[in-house]
């Protein structure tokens, strides 16, 4: 009887333990968000106060950056996220073809989103503009800098959460780790339109 009692005590404790486990990625996410979203803050807080101390911001010999194809850029980032968002309901659902196909597009256009984007650093390189020119050309290097390497990194951890369901049984394994990969991704989605009205100012040349 004593061994019974025993047994119960035990896997009554082992269950809050086992929910903690479980829920450590989607906890851990969350404050690793929070403290990104401080970092950000910090950031753009010291553009601010430098573009209103400036009189020419950004300062007139400055190329004119592609405003529309940035925003046609941003609408690619923002397609990604909504088949995340699909993808995630597939998964749930137990639809595994649909769940693979719908995140690997969104994988495709989160890469597709980096190269366009990289093609305004060689913009600028090839027009003399390098991060030490003025320092509206330092946060843009900078502010577009870290949010790539974000970006990059989010791609990478989705990538590992992909090859990680593909050898497993979606319906019982992997359920937090991918909630915690929607988490960051959606984090720099939604980044990036307040960074792009930050330094994308002027219409296109």
């Amino acid at each position: 009887m004593n061994s019974g009692v025993m047994i119960s005590a035990e896997s009554s404790l082992e269950q809050p333990y086992q929910r903690r486990k479980a829920a450590a990625p989607i906890v851990g996410m969350a404050l690793f968000i929070i403290a990104e979203a401080m970092f950000f803050s910090a950031i753009v807080s010291a553009y601010l106060v430098t573009s209103s101390q400036s009189t020419a911001w950004p300062p007139t010999d400055m190329p004119s950056l592609p405003f529309v194809l940035s925003a046609l850029n941003a609408g690619i980032l923002l397609a990604s996220a909504i088949l995340i968002w699909f993808s995630a309901k597939a998964r749930k659902a137990g639809k595994k073809e649909r769940y693979f196909d719908l995140f690997s597009l969104a994988l495709i256009m989160g890469v597709l989103f980096l190269l366009i984007q990289g093609t305004e650093w060689i913009r600028m390189i090839d027009n003399g503009i390098y991060y030490d020119s003025n320092t509206f050309s330092s946060f843009f290097y900078m502010i577009i800098g870290i949010h790539g390497i974000h970006l990059l990194g989010a791609l990478v951890y989705l990538v590992f959460i992909y090859l990680k369901d593909s050898n497993s049984n979606i319906a019982t394994n992997g359920k937090e780790v991918f909630i915690s990969g929607c988490m960051l991704w959606y984090f720099v989605v939604a980044l990036w339109p307040v960074l792009y009205l930050l330094v994308y100012p002027n219409p296109t040349s």
